[in-house]
């Protein structure tokens, strides 16, 4: 059996030029103490997080002026954005911003935020509802016959860089559709029944309201406080079966409560209801 032999060393290493053996290392003293180079590497730095909930608030504010003379803060989305929806689709900030001039071009558009909460780490999701007027049926002078208002609610999904807190992603899905993917043809059937329809609504008094949500087969609608009726009670003169029946208290309990009929019926306060399209 073969063994491994050590040799003690009796001596310092000599400097000078040795024979090289084969397998052997020279080892060659300097008399200096040894020191490990330095690395030519920058120390690497930790990205500071991003405040999702300020982030979350810049674009509640900002996508107020999404349409409007001021217009949104280009300079908080990156050069990159991913933007697609299901008829639409852009890669760059260049694009994204052409998008909404074109669409401020050719519609009278109302953008309406509902809701938006914080749905990832950098990531935020928002429920609106948009409404555009087709401008240019005024200017051929067709309104009066066709002038149609493309109407849709949906969800936006915003990513943000974490290096930057700039916006790269949004994506878009719409009620009224089930397939959100680009290009969806039952996004452009949607969008073009509602272009080419040539009835126009009566310029009749009614409710106020705001569509929270329209699917295909219905509508989610909030309406605003409004008066159905008015009459006053309270100088009815009593029927003579009332009064025969000699208790006040029915009178009084009856014109109590066809008042508060009356009011209960006269406001619709807040409610929201759901009505075919």
């Amino acid at each position: 059996m073969h063994g491994l032999h050590a040799r003690p060393c009796t001596g310092n290493v000599r400097a000078g030029r040795t024979a090289a053996q084969p397998g052997a290392v020279n080892i060659r003293s300097t008399g200096r103490p040894f020191t490990r180079p330095q690395s030519s590497a920058q120390p690497t730095t930790t990205m500071s997080p991003i405040d999702m909930q300020e982030r979350m608030q810049f674009l509640k504010e900002d996508l107020n002026h999404l349409f409007d003379e001021q217009g949104i803060d280009a300079s908080q989305y990156d050069d990159v954005v991913n933007f697609l929806d299901p008829i639409t689709k852009y890669s760059n900030v260049q694009g994204y911003m052409f998008n909404i001039r074109m669409l401020k071009g050719v519609f009278d558009p109302l953008f309406q935020l509902h809701d938006i909460k914080q749905t990832g780490q950098y990531e935020v999701t928002s429920r609106w509802t948009m409404t555009m007027k087709f401008t240019p049926a005024r200017a051929l002078g067709v309104s009066r016959w066709w002038s149609p208002v493309i109407t849709f609610t949906g969800t936006s999904l915003y990513g943000f860089n974490p290096a930057n807190g700039r916006i790269n992603r949004h994506v878009d899905t719409w009620d009224s559709v089930t397939n959100q993917q680009f290009f969806s043809f039952e996004a452009f059937g949607d969008f073009w029944k509602q272009m080419v329809q040539t009835f126009t609504t009566p310029a009749l008094e009614s409710p106020k309201y705001t569509l929270l949500k329209r699917t295909a087969k219905f509508q989610v609608r909030q309406y605003d406080p409004f008066l159905v009726a008015r009459t006053a009670l309270d100088n009815l003169p009593q029927s003579s079966s009332s009064s025969s029946s000699g208790d006040p208290s029915l009178n009084a309990t009856g014109s109590s409560s066809s008042t508060s009929s009356s009011d209960a019926h006269g406001t619709g306060a807040n409610s929201s209801s759901s009505s075919s399209s």
